[in-house]
């Protein structure tokens, strides 16, 4: 069984690299461009990881992180972003952090 990633990327040009780059590695990928088409793939099969983003269109990377880890308990989430704070860090680690405890 192949391990599933789900990639959460509004950035056409990242999401695609990054599709391109995991399938290669023989990954099963599903992409995701919003929030919204996140959650709607909660209806498809359970990736073994999420890569999300942190600035989406729809919402804050930051936001979905509690819904996908209630939908999802068992997968891992990485976040991701350009744009970098030491105050979103801290943010998604601490979401993280307390979700996994419950």
């Amino acid at each position: 069984m192949k391990t599933r990633i789900m990639v959460v990327d509004d950035d056409l040009n990242m999401r695609e690299l990054m599709v391109t780059l995991l399938e290669s590695e023989s990954y099963e990928v599903i992409p995701a461009e919003s929030a919204a088409a996140a959650q709607a793939a909660f209806e498809g099969p359970q990736p073994d990881v999420v890569l999300l983003d942190l600035q989406l269109p729809d919402g804050h990377g930051l936001d979905l992180l509690p819904v996908i880890r209630k939908q999802w308990p068992e997968t891992e989430v990485i976040v991701l972003t350009g744009n970098a704070t030491f105050d979103a860090a801290v943010e998604a680690w601490s979401s993280g952090r307390s979700n996994t405890s419950n």
